[in-house]
């Protein structure tokens, strides 16, 4: 059964091949749908054994085609018809004829004005050769009829199938090809005959099997040759034996070029017109270029040729797709060609990677080789990469470094040929330390006359050590730069200095950087004096002071900015204090100094200043005389200056008894004592601290008015001791003398100056 098919699949190809060179004529006819049965129409005659017979239908293989061939769309359209049949046979002899009509009368037009041709192919098998043993005849058979069924145009036309071969069980074939319809015919009758004897008694078998009819238009016969040898249509597997397989060449360079011989082989004198000739399509049709067309037109047995250039535009088998066209691109022959592009010997680059730099990741570099066979792979073969680097199978270079300077390393490429085929290259990358950058910040500010605090200048990259230089500018006076790159000293000069330091590495050639720095050199701080100006007193022209400060950038201005001064006085914008001050009391305000640097610095300071009153002043004029036993008239002592509340005391002698000095100055009483009483009075202010004023005074107490008794003395007898009187006076100031200042005693009386009158009478 797998050989029949074989068979079976091996007769179509052949079939389509030979359709496919029936080109048409310029005029195509359209077929209609063709009649047929429904059933094999069995003759009598088989003796039919135990098992009932099987019949096929007739179908159409190729219902995809449609019922009808169409005008002019390039194709070769047949009808297939197909069936089977298997007949139950017993011993003894038989014959039978099995048959088909197929009513054409809807292509009669195309019959009778067209080259109509049918091919009939069919399959036969008998059975075991000890069981079916005579075969006298299997035959297949077509008969062109009339539209009455008559053998009225033609004779038929059969094949015997030779299937009475000593091997057993074996399928035959049988066709009939490309026989043309002769006109009016209508009809075909598709006989199958069988003769065959069975000597034993059973079942067997015999078998007619894909039966097919095909029908089709008759034209030119187009063939084309390669290198003398045949081509088939639509062969998909090109041979160097006819030059559709174009053998190899470099894809860089050169081309091959092969000839192709077209023929009409037809024998009805039909063109091959060529009037569209060839083309080139499918999947590399750009690497194969027709360089000179077929001419035409082609009459029977005549012949041209075309060729068709390869240029492999890339590696390997490049693969197209030849079509030679007639009438305008109808029914297209057409076949595979092929060539191989070989790759350009195996070269890896040879041009050194560009250079990265340390602790930066690399710009990537891919290794790159032409020629070989792709895919390529890439590896290290001698030497190393730098720290950090790594190579891919790929050939992509990539990482960060961690190390400087140059490093050799060899790469070599593999391709994928069998065997694979190598190349190797030796190759330097240079790993530049990170750029050598100075610092760009600005040393810290110092101060003049104080030692600086210091700075290092750093840089960055380039390869140590490194030596720092001024290079433009200057320093202030009193610092200098170490080639360390350590800046220090004391300033003695203050301001904005701007210098560049220039950096230089050990590397060779050296490497350098600048940049330019701006240091600050501050003045000293700005200090306003902190003691309290001089104390002045109340209406009195001050003494005078001036505010001062240190440090900072002269001049200096000064202003109250908290607080204020005692009225009368004012402060100048030199600091200069000055004025009468109409009040007295401790001030306090502040003054703030203010620098001319931009931007401008200040410093302010809190002062009191004490403006005290005129000078404490006790009078100094003695208090009024008082009388003795007199309330006295009253005197206060009183101070001039000071700060008052002020009191006042007794600080030294006494005053007379019955006086007393109040603290408010007063003094009052009734002195019992009379005489000159000197004493000191102390005046003490309110001030913080006190404030004290002394005076000696000299008070008069007098005594009272003196006054002599007025009483006259007691009588007295004449001669007789005077009883005695004693004259008194009140007032003034003992001791007291009497005296006679005016008339006489009586004799023998005398008065003593103590004032005792005293002795005898004589008259």
């Amino acid at each position: 059964m797998a050989l029949k098919r074989v068979k079976r699949v091996l007769s179509r190809l052949i079939s389509f091949w030979l359709l496919s060179l029936m080109i048409t004529s310029s005029i195509i006819p359209t077929f209609g749908a063709i009649s047929y049965g429904v059933n094999l129409v069995e003759n009598s005659g088989f003796e039919l054994g135990d098992a009932a017979p099987e019949i096929q239908d007739w179908t159409r293989a190729n219902q995809d085609i449609g019922d009808f061939l169409k005008l002019n769309d390039g194709l070769a359209h047949t009808e297939v018809y197909e069936c089977s049949y298997f007949p139950g046979m017993k011993a003894g002899s038989v014959s039978n004829t099995l048959y088909q009509i197929i009513d054409t009368s809807s292509i009669a037009t195309a019959i009778d004005e067209n080259a109509v041709a049918y091919t009939l192919e069919g399959y036969f098998r008998k059975g075991d050769p000890a069981d079916v043993n005579n075969i006298t005849s299997a035959i297949i058979r077509v008969e062109q009829l009339d539209k009455d069924g008559n053998l009225a145009v033609g004779t038929d036309n059969s094949k015997e199938i030779a299937c009475g071969d000593s091997d057993g069980v074996a399928w035959q074939a049988a066709n009939l090809n490309n026989i043309i319809l002769l006109p009016k015919t209508r009809k075909l009758k598709i006989s199958l005959v069988a003769s065959m004897s069975d000597n034993t008694t059973g079942q067997n078998w015999a078998d007619f099997d894909d039966i097919s009819l095909t029908l089709a238009e008759i034209g030119p016969i187009m063939t084309v040759k390669g290198n003398e040898m045949h081509i088939e249509i639509g062969d998909t597997t090109p041979s160097v034996t006819d030059d559709t397989d174009f053998g190899s060449i470099l894809a860089s360079s050169g081309t091959i070029s092969k000839t192709f011989t077209v023929t009409n082989e037809g024998t009805h004198g039909e063109n091959v017109s060529l009037t569209a000739p060839v083309s080139i399509a499918g999947a590399n049709a750009s690497d194969f270029t027709v360089t000179a067309q077929p001419s035409g037109p082609l009459s029977d047995g005549n012949q041209t040729t075309f060729t068709v250039q390869f240029d492999p535009s890339g590696i390997g088998i490049r693969s197209s797709v030849v079509s030679v066209m007639n009438n305008t691109g109808a029914s297209t022959y057409s076949f595979s060609l092929q060539g191989t592009g070989n790759p350009d010997p195996l070269a890896i680059e040879t041009s050194n990677p560009a250079s990265g730099t340390i602790n930066t990741i690399y710009g990537g570099h891919i290794f790159t080789a032409t020629g070989g066979t792709a895919p390529n792979t890439y590896a290290i073969t001698a030497g190393a990469l730098p720290s950090g680097l790594s190579l891919a199978s790929s050939g992509a270079l990539s990482g960060t470094p961690t190390a400087y300077g140059s490093f050799t390393f060899t790469v070599t490429v593999t391709d994928s040929a069998t065997p694979a085929v190598t190349d190797s290259h030796e190759y330097t990358l240079i790993i530049a330390p990170e750029p050598l950058a100075i610092e760009t910040s600005n040393p810290a500010s110092g101060t003049i006359n104080t030692v600086y605090g210091g700075h290092t200048f750093t840089a960055t990259g380039g390869t140590a050590p490194n030596t720092y230089t001024i290079t433009a500018g200057a320093l202030p006076s009193g610092l200098s730069l170490a080639s360390g790159g350590t800046l220090s000293g004391t300033p003695t000069a203050y301001g904005s200095f701007t210098f560049t330091v220039t950096v230089t590495d050990s590397a060779t050639p050296a490497v350098t950087d600048s940049h330019e720095y701006t240091l600050i050199i501050a003045p000293e701080p700005l200090s306003i004096e902190t003691s309290n100006p001089a104390s002045g007193a109340i209406n009195t022209v001050y003494g005078g002071h001036t505010f001062t400060a240190t440090g900072g950038t002269a001049p200096n201005t000064y202003a109250i900015t908290v607080g204020a001064l005692p009225s009368g006085l004012s402060l100048a914008s030199s600091g200069a204090l000055s004025g009468t001050p109409t009040a007295y009391g401790s001030f306090t305000f502040t003054v703030t100094v203010t620098d001319s640097a931009t931007p401008t610095v200040t410093d302010s300071h809190e002062y009191t200043l004490i403006i005290a009153p005129a000078p404490l002043a006790i009078e100094t004029s003695n208090p009024a005389s008082g009388t003795i036993n007199t309330v006295y008239g009253g005197h206060t002592f009183t101070a001039t200056g000071g700060t008052a509340p002020n009191t006042y005391a007794i600080t030294a002698g006494a005053l007379p008894s019955g006086l007393s000095l109040a603290s408010s100055g007063a003094l009052s009483g009734t002195p019992t004592a009379y005489g000159s009483f000197t004493f000191t009075v102390t005046v003490t202010d309110s001030a913080t601290p006190a404030v004290t004023d002394s005076h000696e005074y000299t008070l008069i107490i007098v005594p009272a008015p003196l006054a002599i008794e007025t009483s006259n003395p007691a009588s007295g007898a004449i001669n007789i001791v005077y009883g005695g009187h004693t004259f008194t006076a009140t007032g003034g100031t003992a001791p007291n003398t009497y005296a006679i200042t005016a008339g006489a005693l009586p004799s023998g009386l005398s008065l003593a100056s103590s004032g005792t009158l005293s002795g005898t009478p004589t008259a």
